[in-house]
């Protein structure tokens, strides 16, 4: 027996689901996530008169527009809608009733029809659970639509064949009735969601899938498809900034997240380079009815520009808090409200006091009034005020210089006035540098003044010089040349040699100012100590000015203590007191007094000259010793000198030890020198430490009458080679000359205040048989001019009161009958070319340098009187 076969398992029929798909009497089409035909089966193509290949790849709305007749495109946005929402709900969506045109055969024809149609749309999942597909099934109602208008039409008609329809058709209305609320509500939310000024967006699942985004959410990344992509892969360049993690986060936790100006790069603009934005946001989990986190609702706003504007004003901050300018604000009362660190500085004020403060308590009380009448109305009229003006420290009272710009602030709608501004620049230190630079071309000013002041006083001592050198070398040189010529008779000689004698040591005493000038210039000015009695000292000096002194009709006073006895120089202690008491005669006018005391003090001895003379004035005082510097200048000098006499006696006072002082009430009340040395001199006088020269021979005071006094002092004894003496000149030979005869009766006018210059010119030219009167001054001349016309007038220029210039210029200011054009010619010790040409201008018409030698005089003579006549 044969084994029974064993029993075999039925095998189960395969299913042909794209069979079941293609036999399907429904419509069926299915698109991918693009909208775009994957497939459709035979009921669809036939429904919709359409062929596969055709409409494949196609997107949905593109293959079955819209209805052009229809602007609003109504049927298109609410298909449009519902695959949306299956892409965001991942769940079924079902239009109950909605009219859209479709192709259809029609009679062997292909034409347009509007059709009714209640759709249902299915979402199809991927392996990772996306939604990969839509599936539409779709029920053509447009017969039942018919039936629901004829119901319509008929609705009392009880005898209905179709009462079963009529109900379906009553269901169909009230679901399409509650649809069309739905999506219209649907619709409101949805416009205020896109509409809403912040981003918005929906994230669904684990993957943080965009389901829905508004019109903000999209301008912020860029315009780029963002539904049914997950986050990731929608924004890549949010990898690794820390928001996924975020997200991922909230999704787990179910915590809600509030970001504040948190920072993202976001690709704004397609194919660029992401951008910096600043975020205010929440990421709001939200929770399904089964309690878990369903996805994340994104909403916040896009600050930007803001944190733009808050940097810059920061940025401005700074700028006004480390500026250096005062910059404050006010408001439209006038009540101070900020000031930044400069201006709290500026005006000492702290932060905390300058809310309490009013504008005008920033200014002094007299200041006030020009603020409120004249800054605050052209702020207001004309918007602004700039000027120099100051503000009040608080701390110190001190006003503070600064320049103004002040300003109007206004509400940038309404215009309205709302407060004042002020940027202010503290010009303290501006006002500094000013004063500095005038303080500096001050004392420019005065530098070049004293330059030029000096420049005038060394042309003036080269002036004063010549002439000191030229007068009594004009009164020796004239009477030797005549005593040569034996043209002086025997009984004048004595007096000729007077002269010359008086002059020669004149001379001497100018020059031995000069050489000590020389020596205390170079350090060479050195004393011979010694014992010495100053009532020894005083009676030699009183001996050699008593002459002057009686001529004048002086009264002297003299107290000398016979103790006064110190170690000093006797020579140059003579030399002091002699000095002393010239210049207090030569400057005491007649009948005055001079007054020297010598008193001994314990330690020292002070000796004490006053007079009653013409005084020192105030502004002189501080000048009185330097060298080259008189009281009385130029050529209208009354007394003669170099100016050098005080400043010797002041060095030699000092290099005793001692000092000397001057003091006077002021001009016209005397004045007193006193000087103050003592008993013993320093251990060690100032020595010279110039290189060793050969030694110049001192030359006496002319204190001493004597012969011997004269005679040189030894000259110290020198180790340097001495230099070589050239040979004097050849003496030339007796001058002798004959007299013109134009001379000869000729009225001459000699004008010099020199008496032995005016009697060597009358000796001379009474000898050529001229007519000669003479005076002392302008003033004396003026008066002979009047008396008797001269034809010839020849006048000294330096000349005390009125000098030969104003002279001359006086003298042709007079009509020619009373001798405003007599010729004139000057002769004078002022020798320079400079001197020559001014004396020209003012009318002379030749000039003759002292010492004047006969013969050229007698040329100059004749030459002027052959060109220009007599008178």
């Amino acid at each position: 027996m044969t084994a029974a076969a064993p029993p075999t398992t039925p095998r189960r029929p395969t299913v042909d689901f794209k069979a079941l798909f293609d036999a399907s009497p429904n419509p069926y089409m299915l698109l991918d996530r693009e909208l775009r035909y994957v497939d459709a089966n035979q009921a669809y193509l036939r429904t919709t008169a359409s062929r596969l290949e055709d409409i494949r790849g196609r997107h949905v709305l593109d293959a079955f527009p819209h209805d052009p007749e229809d602007p609003q495109n109504e049927n298109a946005r609410q298909l449009r809608a519902s695959f949306e929402r299956v892409l965001a709900r991942r769940a079924p969506d079902v239009l109950a009733l909605i009219v859209y045109r479709v192709p259809a055969h029609v009679d062997g024809n292909v034409i347009i029809q509007e059709r009714y149609w209640s759709a249902t749309h299915t979402p199809l999942f991927d392996e990772q659970g996306e939604v990969a597909f839509i599936l539409q099934h779709t029920v053509d109602i447009t017969e039942l639509q018919a039936l629901k208008r004829s119901a319509a039409r008929l609705p009392h008609e009880a005898s209905s064949p179709e009462p079963v329809q009529a109900d379906l058709l009553g269901r169909a209305q009230r679901v399409q009735q509650e649809n069309v609320t739905l999506n219209a509500e649907i619709d409101h939310v949805r416009r205020m969601f896109d509409q809403a000024p912040g981003f918005l967006c929906f994230l669904r699942g684990r993957e943080h899938v965009f389901e829905l985004a508004n019109r903000a959410y999209y301008d912020l990344v860029g315009h780029r498809p963002l539904l049914g992509k997950p986050i990731r892969e929608a924004l890549p360049e949010i990898e690794g900034q820390g928001f996924l993690e975020l997200l991922d986060r909230v999704f787990i936790t179910s915590t809600p997240f509030v970001g504040r100006a948190m920072p993202m790069r976001a690709q704004r603009t397609p194919g660029a380079p992401p951008e910096l934005v600043y975020l205010d946001f929440i990421y709001q989990p939200i929770v399904d009815p089964s309690g878990k986190v369903a996805g994340i609702f994104v909403q916040g706003n896009d600050i930007t520009e803001q944190k733009r504007l808050e940097a810059e004003r920061e940025r401005l901050v700074t700028l006004v808090e480390q500026s250096s300018d005062f910059i404050g604000v006010g408001d439209a009362e006038g009540n101070a409200v900020y000031v930044n660190e400069a201006g709290q500085r500026m005006l000492g004020l702290p932060q905390e006091r300058v809310s309490q403060a009013n504008l005008l308590d920033f200014f002094f009380e007299e200041d006030r009034p020009f603020v409120q009448n004249t800054i605050v109305p052209a702020v207001m009229k004309k918007g602004s005020w700039t000027g120099e003006f100051r503000f009040k420290n608080f701390t110190t009272g001190e006003p503070i210089p600064a320049y103004y710009n002040v300003f109007s602030l206004r509400d940038p709608v309404t215009h309205a006035h709302t407060g004042i501004a002020t940027v202010s620049r503290d010009i303290s230190d501006l006002h500094r540098q000013q004063r500095e630079r005038e303080a500096l071309l001050l004392r420019a000013e005065e530098a070049r003044a004293e330059a030029e002041q000096a420049n005038r006083l060394k042309d003036d001592f080269l002036a004063m010089v010549s002439h000191e050198l030229r007068t009594p070398l004009n009164a020796m040189l004239g009477w030797v040349r005549l005593l040569r010529a034996g043209q002086i008779p025997a009984d004048q000689k004595a007096r000729a040699m007077e002269i010359i004698e008086r002059n020669g040591r004149l001379q001497s005493h100018v020059i031995d100012d000069l050489l000590d000038v020389n020596r205390i210039s170079t350090g060479k000015l050195t004393l011979q100590l010694g014992p010495v009695t100053l009532a020894a000292v005083v009676d030699t000096a009183l001996d050699t000015i008593r002459p002057a002194a009686e001529a004048k009709q002086l009264t002297l006073h003299v107290a000398v203590d016979p103790e006064a006895r110190l170690t000093g120089d006797e020579s140059r202690l003579h030399q002091v007191v002699w000095n002393l008491l010239s210049n207090a005669i030569k400057f005491t006018p007649a009948h005055g007094e001079v007054r020297l005391t010598i008193e001994r003090q314990p330690d020292t001895i002070e000796i004490t000259v006053v007079d009653t003379g013409k005084g020192i004035t105030e502004d002189f005082l501080p000048h009185v010793f330097e060298r080259f510097r008189q009281a009385e200048g130029g050529t209208t000098r009354a007394h003669g000198g170099l100016g050098l006499g005080l400043a010797i006696v002041k060095q030699i006072v000092e290099l005793h030890g001692g000092a000397i002082v001057v003091t006077s009430p002021g001009s016209t009340r005397g004045a007193r020198f006193t000087v103050t040395l003592p008993v013993s001199p320093p251990t060690r006088a100032p020595s010279s430490t110039a290189t060793p020269s050969v030694a110049m021979p001192s030359v006496a005071t002319p204190a001493v009458a004597t012969p011997a006094a004269v005679a040189p002092a030894a000259a110290p004894q020198s180790t340097a080679t001495p230099l070589p003496i050239p040979a004097p000149p050849p003496t030339p030979s007796p001058t002798s000359w004959t007299s013109p005869p134009e001379l000869s009766g000729l009225r001459i006018l000699v004008v010099d205040d020199e008496a032995d210059a005016r009697d060597i010119m009358r000796d001379l030219l009474e000898r050529c048989g001229s007519e000669v009167s003479t005076a002392a001054s302008a003033a004396e001349a003026f008066t002979l001019l009047h008396e008797r016309r001269p034809d010839l007038i020849l006048s000294d220029i330096g000349m005390a009161g009125e000098d030969g210039y104003a002279f001359m210029r006086r003298l042709r200011a007079l009509p020619p009958e009373e001798g405003g054009r007599t010729p004139s010619i000057a002769i004078t010790a002022y020798a320079r070319a400079a001197e020559r040409t001014r004396a020209l201008v003012a009318g002379y018409k030749a000039h003759v340098p002292k010492p004047v030698d006969p013969a050229e005089l007698m040329a100059v003579i004749v030459s002027v009187l052959q060109v220009h006549g007599t008178r």
